[in-house]
């Protein structure tokens, strides 16, 4: 079975308003197809770099996406304890042999796209400059939204940019520069493997790798008890 990664750091020197916000949404949109078995999703609420490292380890053979949502910069992406370097979670990366996506949603992380290149991943999504914490969440809860409704990574990303490019200017804040972003600047760009062809095409497993039962019916009142309880 394939496993969605999603990791969250919040800081707690600068801590981001919205990345509970971003992790509560994308548990919603995902979990009813993980419950139907078509992936497993491991979210991690508050994660640090032991916990990435651990997990990267545990489904290296099953991962097929990685999302970091926090702080971050060219070279580093700031964990729950402080700064992790960018190339060590980039080898883990590159132990994981059925990786498709790698989506680093902090600031200016277009810095480490090559690095990830050079381990074998397909495709990447990353920033051009630093981002705004709101629109940072509005963008992956939009890119997420896309995937789940059955469009390619390519096909989400556009979904993703076109919400960015209808906000006004924004304040940016997931990283450690604070500036004014112009309207029609695209800050996101998604990078595909020049060695890896048709990495934009990869859509979500839209098939149960067992069967499930004909009368199954989701509890969405369980569910939305449990996420609140969560946060």
């Amino acid at each position: 079975m394939q496993v969605l990664l999603l990791t969250f750091a919040n800081n707690r020197k600068e801590p981001l308003e919205t990345l509970t916000e971003e992790y509560l949404a994308l548990n919603r949109t995902l979990s009813p197809r993980a419950f139907r078995q078509h992936y497993l999703m491991h979210p991690l609420s508050h994660a640090t770099r032991k916990d990435i490292a651990y997990y990267l380890t545990l489904f290296r053979k099953q991962l097929s996406l990685f999302l970091f949502s926090g702080h971050a910069g060219r070279d580093v992406l700031l964990t729950e304890e402080g700064e992790s370097r960018a190339e060590g979670i980039a080898h883990l990366l590159g132990q994981c042999p059925n990786l498709k996506v790698v989506i680093l949603n902090g600031c200016s992380t277009k810095g480490q796209v090559e690095q990830l290149h050079k381990t074998g991943v397909p495709i990447v999504i990353a920033t051009h400059a630093p981002i705004g914490d709101t629109l940072a969440t509005e963008f992956s809860k939009k890119l997420f939204q896309a995937l789940e409704a059955n469009c390619s990574i390519a096909e989400a990303f556009e979904q993703g940019i076109g919400l960015v490019l209808s906000q006004k200017a924004i304040t940016a804040h997931r990283g450690m520069v604070l500036r004014t972003v112009p309207k029609d600047q695209t800050l996101w760009g998604i990078f595909p493997n020049p060695n890896k062809e048709g990495a934009g095409e990869w859509k979500l497993p839209s098939q149960a790798v067992r069967p499930v039962p004909s009368n199954y019916i989701e509890n969405e009142v369980l569910l939305d008890t449990l996420f609140e309880t969560f946060a």
